[in-house]
Protein backbone atom coordinates (compact mmCIF):
# COMPACT_ATOMS: atom_id res chain seq x y z
CA UNK A 1 0.00 0.00 0.00
CA UNK A 2 1.39 3.38 -0.98
CA UNK A 3 0.33 6.08 1.52
CA UNK A 4 1.01 8.78 -1.06
CA UNK A 5 -1.54 7.28 -3.48
CA UNK A 6 -5.23 8.25 -3.33
CA UNK A 7 -6.81 6.68 -0.25
CA UNK A 8 -10.33 5.52 0.60
CA UNK A 9 -11.84 8.08 2.98
CA UNK A 10 -13.25 7.33 6.42
CA UNK A 11 -16.73 5.89 6.54
CA UNK A 12 -18.11 5.01 10.00
CA UNK A 13 -18.58 7.37 12.89
CA UNK A 14 -19.51 7.18 16.49
CA UNK A 15 -19.85 9.52 19.46
CA UNK A 16 -17.74 8.76 22.53
CA UNK A 17 -18.01 10.17 26.01
CA UNK A 18 -14.91 9.28 28.02
CA UNK A 19 -16.94 9.39 31.22
CA UNK A 20 -19.68 7.01 30.07
CA UNK A 21 -18.70 4.54 27.36
CA UNK A 22 -21.01 1.52 26.94
CA UNK A 23 -18.15 -1.00 26.94
CA UNK A 24 -17.08 0.08 30.44
CA UNK A 25 -19.59 -2.44 31.79
CA UNK A 26 -17.18 -5.18 30.62
CA UNK A 27 -14.16 -3.64 32.36
CA UNK A 28 -11.34 -1.46 31.11
CA UNK A 29 -8.91 -2.02 28.27
CA UNK A 30 -5.88 -4.19 28.92
CA UNK A 31 -2.41 -2.80 28.24
CA UNK A 32 -1.26 -2.22 24.68
CA UNK A 33 -4.42 -0.93 23.03
CA UNK A 34 -3.53 2.45 21.51
CA UNK A 35 -1.16 3.58 18.78
CA UNK A 36 -1.73 7.15 17.61
CA UNK A 37 -0.41 10.62 16.95
CA UNK A 38 -2.00 13.74 18.36
CA UNK A 39 -1.67 17.49 18.19
CA UNK A 40 -2.90 20.17 20.58
CA UNK A 41 -4.13 23.73 20.37
CA UNK A 42 -1.17 24.80 22.50
CA UNK A 43 1.35 23.21 20.13
CA UNK A 44 -0.19 24.99 17.12
CA UNK A 45 -0.94 28.32 18.78
CA UNK A 46 -4.64 28.27 17.81
CA UNK A 47 -7.83 26.63 19.02
CA UNK A 48 -8.85 23.67 16.85
CA UNK A 49 -12.18 23.85 15.01
CA UNK A 50 -12.03 20.57 13.13
CA UNK A 51 -9.70 18.00 11.61
CA UNK A 52 -9.37 15.57 8.71
CA UNK A 53 -7.27 12.69 7.39
CA UNK A 54 -7.12 10.13 4.59
CA UNK A 55 -6.82 6.58 5.86
CA UNK A 56 -6.67 3.05 4.53
CA UNK A 57 -9.66 0.79 5.27
CA UNK A 58 -9.21 -2.91 6.09
CA UNK A 59 -11.07 -5.99 7.27
CA UNK A 60 -8.93 -6.90 10.31
CA UNK A 61 -9.14 -10.05 12.35
CA UNK A 62 -11.19 -9.67 15.55
CA UNK A 63 -10.18 -12.53 17.82
CA UNK A 64 -12.82 -12.54 20.55
CA UNK A 65 -16.54 -11.93 20.83
CA UNK A 66 -16.77 -8.53 22.46
CA UNK A 67 -13.46 -7.19 21.09
CA UNK A 68 -13.35 -4.32 18.63
CA UNK A 69 -10.68 -2.59 16.61
CA UNK A 70 -10.97 0.90 15.18
CA UNK A 71 -9.08 3.45 13.13
CA UNK A 72 -10.29 6.96 13.70
CA UNK A 73 -9.77 10.65 14.35
CA UNK A 74 -10.77 11.87 17.79
CA UNK A 75 -11.43 15.50 18.73
CA UNK A 76 -11.25 16.43 22.41
CA UNK A 77 -13.51 19.44 22.86
CA UNK A 78 -13.03 19.65 26.61
CA UNK A 79 -11.48 17.11 29.00
CA UNK A 80 -13.80 14.12 29.17
CA UNK A 81 -15.87 14.92 26.04
CA UNK A 82 -14.85 13.57 22.64
CA UNK A 83 -16.20 13.29 19.10
CA UNK A 84 -14.66 10.50 17.01
CA UNK A 85 -15.01 9.47 13.37
CA UNK A 86 -13.50 6.57 11.46
CA UNK A 87 -14.16 2.88 10.84
CA UNK A 88 -14.64 0.02 13.29
CA UNK A 89 -14.72 -3.78 13.15
CA UNK A 90 -16.30 -5.77 15.98
CA UNK A 91 -17.98 -9.06 16.82
CA UNK A 92 -21.51 -7.72 17.35
CA UNK A 93 -20.58 -5.74 20.45
CA UNK A 94 -23.50 -4.39 22.44
CA UNK A 95 -23.93 -0.71 23.20
CA UNK A 96 -24.82 2.57 21.55
CA UNK A 97 -23.15 3.30 18.20
CA UNK A 98 -23.79 5.41 15.13
CA UNK A 99 -27.45 6.36 14.56
CA UNK A 100 -28.54 4.25 17.54
CA UNK A 101 -27.15 7.03 19.75
CA UNK A 102 -29.09 10.19 20.43
CA UNK A 103 -27.63 13.44 19.20
CA UNK A 104 -26.15 13.03 15.69
CA UNK A 105 -28.23 14.73 12.98
CA UNK A 106 -28.12 12.81 9.68
CA UNK A 107 -28.55 15.07 6.63
CA UNK A 108 -27.34 12.82 3.79
CA UNK A 109 -29.79 10.32 2.22
CA UNK A 110 -27.21 8.14 0.43
CA UNK A 111 -24.58 7.51 3.11
CA UNK A 112 -25.44 6.52 6.66
CA UNK A 113 -23.46 5.94 9.81
CA UNK A 114 -23.04 2.24 10.56
CA UNK A 115 -23.30 1.14 6.92
CA UNK A 116 -20.94 -1.71 5.95
CA UNK A 117 -17.87 -0.65 3.96
CA UNK A 118 -17.59 -2.97 0.97
CA UNK A 119 -14.43 -1.59 -0.64
CA UNK A 120 -11.53 -2.39 1.67
CA UNK A 121 -7.79 -2.38 1.07
CA UNK A 122 -5.75 -5.44 0.17
CA UNK A 123 -2.05 -5.72 0.95
CA UNK A 124 0.01 -4.87 -1.98
CA UNK A 125 -18.16 24.75 4.53
CA UNK A 126 -20.14 27.38 6.32
CA UNK A 127 -19.61 28.11 10.02
CA UNK A 128 -22.72 27.36 12.02
CA UNK A 129 -21.19 26.29 15.36
CA UNK A 130 -22.08 22.60 14.89
CA UNK A 131 -19.52 19.80 14.52
CA UNK A 132 -19.98 18.45 10.99
CA UNK A 133 -18.98 15.01 9.65
CA UNK A 134 -17.92 14.97 6.01
CA UNK A 135 -16.59 12.29 3.64
CA UNK A 136 -14.70 14.06 0.88
CA UNK A 137 -17.02 16.91 -0.06
CA UNK A 138 -20.18 15.09 1.09
CA UNK A 139 -21.78 16.14 4.37
CA UNK A 140 -23.27 13.23 6.31
CA UNK A 141 -24.57 15.15 9.30
CA UNK A 142 -23.51 16.92 12.46
CA UNK A 143 -23.35 16.84 16.22
CA UNK A 144 -25.26 19.95 17.39
CA UNK A 145 -23.32 22.48 19.42
CA UNK A 146 -25.92 21.98 22.15
CA UNK A 147 -24.48 18.50 22.82
CA UNK A 148 -21.07 19.80 23.80
CA UNK A 149 -20.34 21.02 27.34
CA UNK A 150 -18.34 24.00 26.07
CA UNK A 151 -18.96 26.89 23.69
CA UNK A 152 -18.05 25.41 20.32
CA UNK A 153 -16.69 28.81 19.28
CA UNK A 154 -13.81 28.15 21.68
CA UNK A 155 -12.78 25.17 19.55
CA UNK A 156 -11.23 21.90 20.70
CA UNK A 157 -8.11 21.37 22.76
CA UNK A 158 -6.64 18.43 20.82
CA UNK A 159 -7.08 16.09 17.85
CA UNK A 160 -5.89 12.47 17.75
CA UNK A 161 -5.40 10.20 14.75
CA UNK A 162 -4.68 6.47 15.04
CA UNK A 163 -5.94 3.09 16.12
CA UNK A 164 -7.33 1.43 19.22
CA UNK A 165 -8.19 -2.14 20.18
CA UNK A 166 -10.55 -3.15 22.96
CA UNK A 167 -9.70 -6.45 24.67
CA UNK A 168 -13.00 -7.80 25.98
CA UNK A 169 -11.30 -10.02 28.58
CA UNK A 170 -8.60 -7.62 29.75
CA UNK A 171 -6.51 -10.20 31.59
CA UNK A 172 -4.35 -13.23 30.86
CA UNK A 173 -2.99 -13.52 27.32
CA UNK A 174 -3.31 -10.42 25.15
CA UNK A 175 -6.01 -10.57 22.46
CA UNK A 176 -5.01 -11.50 18.90
CA UNK A 177 -7.32 -8.82 17.49
CA UNK A 178 -5.57 -6.82 14.77
CA UNK A 179 -5.08 -3.10 14.76
CA UNK A 180 -5.32 -1.79 11.21
CA UNK A 181 -4.47 -4.75 8.96
CA UNK A 182 -2.41 -6.53 11.60
CA UNK A 183 0.98 -5.40 10.26
CA UNK A 184 3.40 -3.32 12.32
CA UNK A 185 4.42 0.12 11.03
CA UNK A 186 7.88 -1.07 9.96
CA UNK A 187 6.10 -2.77 7.03
CA UNK A 188 5.45 -0.78 3.86
CA UNK A 189 2.05 -2.50 3.68
CA UNK A 190 0.91 -1.40 7.15
CA UNK A 191 -2.20 0.71 7.71
CA UNK A 192 -1.67 4.43 7.35
CA UNK A 193 -3.24 7.83 7.79
CA UNK A 194 -2.27 10.76 5.59
CA UNK A 195 -3.30 14.36 4.95
CA UNK A 196 -3.59 15.14 8.65
CA UNK A 197 -5.23 18.54 8.97
CA UNK A 198 -6.73 20.80 11.60
CA UNK A 199 -9.02 23.77 11.02
CA UNK A 200 -8.71 27.20 12.61
CA UNK A 201 -11.59 29.49 13.61
CA UNK A 202 -11.91 30.69 10.00
CA UNK A 203 -12.13 27.03 8.86
CA UNK A 204 -8.81 27.24 7.05
CA UNK A 205 -7.05 23.87 6.92
CA UNK A 206 -3.51 23.53 8.23
CA UNK A 207 -1.11 20.58 8.26
CA UNK A 208 0.45 20.13 11.71
CA UNK A 209 4.22 20.27 11.55
CA UNK A 210 6.23 17.35 12.91
CA UNK A 211 7.20 19.33 16.02
CA UNK A 212 3.54 19.76 16.99
CA UNK A 213 2.75 16.02 16.64
CA UNK A 214 3.23 13.72 19.62
CA UNK A 215 3.00 9.93 19.61
CA UNK A 216 1.14 7.87 22.22
CA UNK A 217 1.70 4.09 22.14
CA UNK A 218 0.76 2.09 25.21
CA UNK A 219 2.64 -1.11 24.28
CA UNK A 220 4.82 -0.98 21.12
CA UNK A 221 5.34 -4.77 21.19
CA UNK A 222 1.61 -5.28 20.63
CA UNK A 223 0.77 -2.26 18.45
CA UNK A 224 2.87 0.69 17.32
CA UNK A 225 2.86 3.91 15.27
CA UNK A 226 5.61 5.61 13.24
CA UNK A 227 5.66 8.92 11.39
CA UNK A 228 6.60 8.60 7.72
CA UNK A 229 10.00 10.14 7.03
CA UNK A 230 8.98 11.04 3.47
CA UNK A 231 7.74 14.65 3.31
CA UNK A 232 5.02 15.29 0.73
CA UNK A 233 3.21 18.62 0.92
CA UNK A 234 0.04 17.34 -0.76
CA UNK A 235 -0.36 13.99 1.02
CA UNK A 236 1.52 14.52 4.29
CA UNK A 237 1.93 14.31 7.13
CA UNK A 238 1.54 10.51 7.01
CA UNK A 239 2.10 7.82 9.58
CA UNK A 240 1.94 4.03 9.69
CA UNK A 241 0.33 2.20 12.60
CA UNK A 242 -0.99 -1.18 13.68
CA UNK A 243 0.02 -4.61 14.91
CA UNK A 244 -1.14 -8.14 15.52
CA UNK A 245 -1.67 -8.12 19.27
CA UNK A 246 -0.60 -11.44 20.80
CA UNK A 247 2.87 -12.51 19.63
CA UNK A 248 6.13 -13.81 21.12
CA UNK A 249 6.99 -10.33 22.45
CA UNK A 250 3.42 -9.42 23.41
CA UNK A 251 2.29 -12.28 25.66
Amino acid sequence: VNPLAPATKLGESYLLSHLNQPWHKNGICSGGTFAKFYTTSRANGVRLHGGSASLSIWAPNVARAGDFTTSSMLISIVPGFYISAGWITDNHMNGCWDLDCDGFVQVNNTLALGSPLQAVSAIGGSWDKNWWLRIGETHLGYWPASLTPADVADGASSIEWGGAVFDSIGRGNHTETDMGNGLFPNSDDASYMCQLRFFDESLNAHAPNSLSLSVLVTNPKCYNAKLDDVINEERGPCFYYGGSGLNSECP
